[in-house]
């Protein structure tokens, strides 16, 4: 079953300066992912969380409901999505390949001029590295609780060096999206 962009995004109103945020509806981690969709005018300094993260691999999709309608998303933001669901509240995120409707060049490219805006208003930018794994371990250790316990020095470099090493890293747009956070 494939649904068309054009079911689940409505038009915005450029020259209201308008962008859709993304309710991430709270679920445990078996239910599948449920979002909707809200028009949002920047002026009105909307409250919401700016997602920074690498598209990745276009061959691996998984499913999510956005506005009662499936839609494929990359395995990525699905990982990203899972992890950042709250179980009992919604969490509203600016996310680009769910806040901006990809078929829509004309809405795509007005967007994209918004981003200063969107990324600099934004509570807070999080950064989507990836899964955890058995290397990087001591680096995600480091960055959740401000320092690592019980690693050796090559360790730690090594997981540090397997952080720096992600694909995230590669990205143009980071330079935007983290230097207006």
């Amino acid at each position: 079953m494939s649904i068309v962009d054009d079911d689940i995004y409505f038009p915005l109103d450029s020259s209201k300066a308008q962008t859709r945020l993304v309710l991430l509806q709270p679920g445990k981690t078996r239910e599948i992912v449920r979002c909707e969709l809200s028009v949002a005018a920047l002026e009105e300094k909307p409250k919401y969380e700016a997602l920074s993260y690498e598209w990745g691999d276009a061959k691996t999709t998984w499913a999510i409901v956005l506005n009662g309608k499936r839609k494929l998303i990359r395995e990525n933001l699905y990982q990203a999505l899972l992890h950042l669901r709250n179980q009992d509240t919604i969490r509203t995120l600016w996310i680009d390949a769910l806040s901006i409707n990809q078929c829509d060049i004309q809405e795509r490219n007005q967007q994209v001029q918004e981003m200063h805006r969107i990324y600099s208003r934004a509570s807070i930018v999080l950064i989507w590295l990836g899964l955890e794994n058995d290397t990087t371990g001591p680096a995600f250790d480091l960055l959740k609780r401000g320092g690592v316990r019980n690693f050796r020095g090559s360790v730690l470099k090594m997981a540090l060096a397997d952080l720096c090493d992600r694909p995230y890293w590669n990205r143009v747009w980071i330079v935007q999206e983290v230097g207006l956070a």
